[in-house]
């Protein structure tokens, strides 16, 4: 444990010893420690936004979760310690969701439904954006000191998104609110039932369908009773657009064209990885 950390849990009246370090951290993103029933959170400046940043959307999307019928942890308190930026939250029961359980996909379905509660909307404009990033994202890849064919393919794979995403393909997408990391890591269950949704520092509003794009390439790429079971609960509660379908494969370029940005040095098999899956696209 940091000796920045174990100083800020003191600050805010815990024993560091009595706190156990949990979550991902593999990328210094935040410092997450369970004790009895809190969970304290720390912040850091990552993915374009601030610190403070992360901790209003943890506590301002946790609470519009629970308004939509999606049990979230309740943010007791937030501010900043020792410098760091913190929220305290309640510790909710159970354990990150694991198999192919229908009624906790269909459960978890159902929930993302609820909490997106995406309305039809043009999405030209949005489409203009996301164009705009995903070539400001393949210029960052192609600075990295990446090979001259990684650096081609990404620069292939760009220019062909530009020619297939067609706006009469986006002239009407759901808008609504997105979590921002939604996996199994962050949806818990116990005894077979959902408990709540967690880490809701990265939901803002946007297209929901590149997250319903991210599960089906991290949660259902082989796993069609799973996808079935989501899908069937989801439309319990939220809508399915036209020609999603054919709209999927373009959000998973843009996908791995953000993740060519930035995985490079931190994580190289990621970045390898993403490359591939842009050479497929080109390739057809």
């Amino acid at each position: 444990m940091k000796h920045l950390y174990i100083s800020a849990l003191r600050a805010l009246g815990y024993n560091p010893v009595n706190c156990r370090e949990i979550g991902h951290t593999d990328l210094n993103r935040h410092a997450v420690f369970a004790a009895e029933n809190e969970i304290i959170k720390f912040y850091g400046n990552c993915d374009g936004m601030d610190a403070q940043t992360h901790a209003q959307a943890e506590q301002k999307y946790s609470a519009l979760a629970c308004e939509r019928g999606v049990k979230a942890p309740a943010i007791l308190k937030t501010g900043i310690v020792e410098g760091c930026v913190y929220t305290i939250s309640e510790r909710l029961p159970g354990m990150p969701v694991t198999g192919d359980g229908e009624e906790t996909w269909r459960e978890t379905g159902r929930l993302l439904g609820a909490f997106h509660a995406a309305v039809p909307l043009g999405g030209e404009q949005w489409l203009a954006r996301w164009l705009a990033y995903n070539e400001s994202c393949a210029q960052t890849a192609r600075q990295q000191p990446c090979s001259e064919k990684e650096a081609g393919i990404i620069t292939a794979a760009v220019e062909k998104l530009a020619i297939q995403a067609k706006p009469s393909l986006f002239s009407l997408i759901p808008m609504g609110t997105c979590h921002g990391d939604f996996s199994t890591r962050n949806v818990l269950a116990e005894n077979g039932r959902i408990t709540g949704v967690i880490d809701f520092e990265l939901a803002h509003e946007g297209n929901v369908e590149q997250e319903l794009a991210c599960l089906c390439r991290t949660e259902f790429g082989n796993r069609p009773k799973r996808a079935k079971a989501f899908f069937t609960g989801y439309r319990e509660t939220g809508f399915i657009a036209k020609d999603f379908a054919v709209r999927l494969p373009l959000y998973l370029v843009g996908e791995a064209l953000f993740s060519c940005s930035w995985s490079f040095v931190k994580v190289p098999d990621h970045f390898r990885e993403s490359v591939e899956r842009l050479e497929a696209f080109v390739n057809g």
